[in-house]
């Protein structure tokens, strides 16, 4: 084992510690939680959220401490730590320096992460593909990855196993019910590095409870997500059908994403709906909140996404979204990133 291997047994031992600690004793341990520095922003910036969080942590009434108690006491203790440590640890603490090292010294733009449209039968991007993309991403600093699959997609318990092989990486996987069978979910509960958020907007029918049921189950179920052509006007009713399927996480997409743009008042007025919060239930405005996220760790706010076809896609503040000819199935993703700007 070399050191950095050591160094991540032990930090996930110690989130481990914490979280049984936490399922032990929530009123106490709860409002320690962002005593983990190493898992948390350490610049002096987000000194003013991280306290406004531990305030709400502190409250056993707040909805925030509700959700942590909750996600502790229903999700597996093992994938949690997993997946943290890879989302929070090696894709945005230590990817963070790794990615602005590399901007520094060779003048591109790496962005925090890729949203990847796995696809469906008739077009869509093979398991072999996947791992190589991840593979080549690793080495930028570049270890968390938005994944889409329509309910068609071919080589779903193949993916899975991409997945698990790059076990440096946190993946989220927007989900389709319909690809939640008594097969799959044997391999989703083995899949540490994953977090799957199911589509609500799916058809009326067996599918979506099915699937909620298996997860759940499982100790794998962390929320669901929701088309919208506003985010603001469609948060309520998408609020309402999380909750009723007593989903702990909401994520919010753009149905048309065209340009993007971050604008403050939006974000702040989500940041205090997130604080006023009667249920335990967290909504994520999933271009904003990851353009903001790029924007920390990279310096400029802006989305990569890889298509079905293998074409890379970026959209940024000044230019919007827009669909080259390069594609990191056949050129070297850094030279994919080299044609971009850098911040």
């Amino acid at each position: 084992m070399n050191l950095k291997s050591l160094q991540l047994s032990l930090m996930q031992a110690a989130l481990q510690r914490k979280l049984r600690a936490i399922r032990a004793n929530p009123q106490q341990e709860i409002p320690t939680l962002l005593d983990l520095r190493e898992f948390f922003p350490s610049e002096r910036s987000h000194d003013a959220q991280l306290a406004a969080v531990k305030r709400q942590l502190a409250d056993e009434n707040s909805a925030y401490y509700r959700l942590v108690a909750r996600l502790i006491r229903e999700v597996s203790e093992e994938h949690l730590s997993s997946f943290l440590l890879n989302f929070a640890y090696q894709s945005f603490n230590s990817g963070k320096k790794e990615i602005r090292s590399i901007q520094k010294r060779e003048k591109i733009h790496v962005p925090w992460c890729l949203f990847v449209d796995v696809g469906s039968q008739s077009q869509h991007l093979t398991p072999s593909q996947l791992s190589q993309l991840f593979s080549a991403a690793q080495p930028l600093g570049l270890r968390c990855f938005l994944l889409d699959a329509a309910p068609s997609y071919p080589a779903f318990p193949a993916l899975l196993r991409a997945l698990q092989a790059a076990d440096s990486c946190a993946f989220l996987l927007f989900l389709p019910p319909e690809l939640v069978d008594a097969k799959s979910i044997l391999q989703l509960a083995k899949t540490q590095n994953l977090l799957t958020l199911l589509d609500l907007d799916a058809a009326e029918g067996a599918a979506l409870p099915s699937a909620i049921e298996r997860l759940r189950r499982n100790r794998r179920l962390y929320g669901g997500f929701s088309r919208c052509g506003e985010v603001e006007a469609s948060l309520p009713e998408a609020m309402r059908r999380a909750a009723a399927w007593d989903l702990p996480l909401l994520i919010l997409r753009d149905a048309n994403l065209g340009q993007l743009s971050l604008d403050e008042h939006r974000r702040a007025r989500l940041d205090q709906l997130r604080q006023s919060l009667s249920a335990p239930l967290l909504p994520i405005d999933l271009y904003q909140d990851a353009a903001a996220a790029d924007r920390e760790v990279s310096g400029a706010a802006a989305l990569g996404f890889v298509l079905s076809d293998g074409r890379f896609a970026f959209c940024d503040e000044r230019r919007g979204y827009r669909v080259t000819e390069q594609s990191p199935l056949t050129q070297p993703l850094r030279a994919v990133f080299k044609t971009l700007r850098s911040p």
